[in-house]
């Protein structure tokens, strides 16, 4: 899927061509974007040159429930407008059904689950394989439910007269970290302060967390052909504007206008360390008490992938060796890894699926 004699593998994120530091260069493009705006601008540039046809990402709704909701977006305009993060879940099939059903190019901006989703979905009906041009993924530590959103309107006393929720507003007087969440309602608007209103209590205690996140380590959107994130470093955490980190898969970044600084993947992973922490290295202790309360685990659908990846992985590096036992015993644990992945799927499927 990653192929490329410039390909890198790292167990904690997966491939990796290239990773940069930066945000969007145009100043209302970064201002309205969750963080640096990156990806807005990432997605306005495959735009422009023509590259993709629609957009396929979250966008706002006003009024009743739900507040969020899965579209196809085909102008700049419209997508800055949805900019912004949405903790809040929503469902693909509508639009993976137009896709299928609308020749096009495709540009998918997703969370790692739906995108490792896609992954699979392309392996299966090959339309997909043929409009879906770009996957964009988003860092993820684990996704809300509605109830989260509930609780936020809740906390703004507008009740049932609010409309509409926007999430990580910016304050030029507050850091990045201490995000806002702007309520509006039918007359008033109300926003919330991540650390001052101590929503950030809420979401580290993960009792809004999915339960299926419980069971998903990959926080980079290993399948995705381009990754976003917040950078969560000393160096531009306290700028209000934001700033990203961006990890390369597939060279886009190569053929659009030069907008971001190399990065090393070790200062990627540095400043995702916390995310990390709570989604992969807590994940055991958190299945146990899943375990205790009789809910069985399914064979990890992340862990499935990196079977396969990994036999890409050394093919990838039997390719660069010359003839002789090195190449031979890297070509046998790739097809060991396929064999490996073929049984664990069905496996899963007898068990879950059947």
């Amino acid at each position: 899927m990653f192929d490329g004699k410039q390909t890198q593998f790292r167990a904690e994120c997966g491939f990796y061509r290239e990773c940069y530091v930066g945000a969007a260069p145009e100043a209302d493009v970064r201002w309205n974007g969750a963080s640096g705006g990156a990806a807005t601008w990432v997605l306005g540039q495959l735009l422009q040159q023509k590259k993709i046809d629609q957009i396929v990402a979250v966008e706002r709704k006003t009024g009743n429930s739900p507040l969020f909701q899965c579209a196809v977006f085909s102008d700049l305009a419209a997508l800055q407008k949805n900019s912004k993060s949405s903790y809040y879940p929503v469902e693909f099939s509508q639009v993976l059904q137009q896709i299928r059903t609308i020749p096009g190019r495709y540009a998918v901006v997703a969370l790692p689950c739906v995108c490792h989703a896609i992954r699979l979905l392309q392996q299966q009906q090959p339309v997909f394989q043929e409009r879906v041009a770009y996957l964009l993924g988003l860092c993820c530590g684990k996704q809300k439910s509605t109830h989260f959103a509930e609780e936020i309107i809740h906390r703004s006393k507008l009740g049932e007269s609010a409309q509409e929720l926007i999430f990580r507003t910016k304050n030029i007087r507050r850091p990045l970290a201490d995000y806002g969440i702007e309520i509006r309602g039918k007359k008033h608007k109300k926003t919330l302060y991540f650390r001052e209103d101590n929503i950030l209590k809420t979401w580290v205690s993960d009792c809004y967390s999915l339960p299926g996140c419980f069971f998903c380590d990959d926080l980079f959107a290993e399948c995705a052909d381009i990754a976003f994130m917040d950078a969560w470093l000393p160096e531009y955490s306290n700028d209000p504007l934001g700033t990203n980190l961006i990890i390369d898969r597939i060279g886009l970044l190569e053929e659009l206008p030069r907008a971001f600084t190399p990065i090393s993947i070790d200062m990627i992973l540095l400043s995702q360390e916390g995310a990390f922490r709570n989604k992969q290295r807590n994940a055991n202790v958190l299945r146990r008490f899943f375990k205790m309360d009789g809910i069985r685990r399914p064979i990890s659908l992340s862990w499935i992938a990196r079977g396969e990846v990994m036999s890409h992985y050394y093919r990838a590096l039997a390719t660069n060796r010359p003839s002789g036992p090195v190449r031979m015993l890297l070509n046998a644990l790739a097809k060991s890894n396929q064999i490996v992945w073929k049984i664990a799927d069905k496996i899963w499927k007898r068990k879950y699926l059947s």
